[in-house]
């Protein structure tokens, strides 16, 4: 009996961790499964980009989804990505995915 109520106990903080805790200081966005994330929802609509769109129209310019356990903070606004990465590009210069932009940018 013990047994079973210590692990229901363990399951409802895992699942309040993986729904709740980890999204807390995050935008808002599509609900992730546990180590998934949100890859199924991608999946099913190949290339992808109907779920972008829908979330984009669901929860505004600025959404979380996540890639397993990484989340990916999306920004669909055109007046958002100017103020933020033209105007503001300083503050985002140290973080991986700007960094790949902007190598990239610059060509081979």
């Amino acid at each position: 009996m013990l047994a079973w109520v210590l692990l229901g106990i363990l399951t409802a903080a895992f699942w309040f961790y993986h729904l709740n805790w980890k999204r807390r200081n995050l935008p808002p966005g599509p609900t992730p499964l546990p180590f998934i994330g949100n890859i199924l929802d991608i999946a099913r609509n190949p290339p992808g980009y109907k779920c972008y769109t829908d979330w984009s129209k669901e929860y505004g310019g600025v959404f979380t989804y996540w890639v397993g356990p990484i989340p990916v903070v999306a920004v669909t606004d055109y007046d958002m990505i100017q103020e933020t990465f033209v105007k503001d590009g300083e503050t985002y210069a140290g973080r991986i995915v700007f960094d790949y932009i902007i190598d990239h940018a610059r060509g081979p």
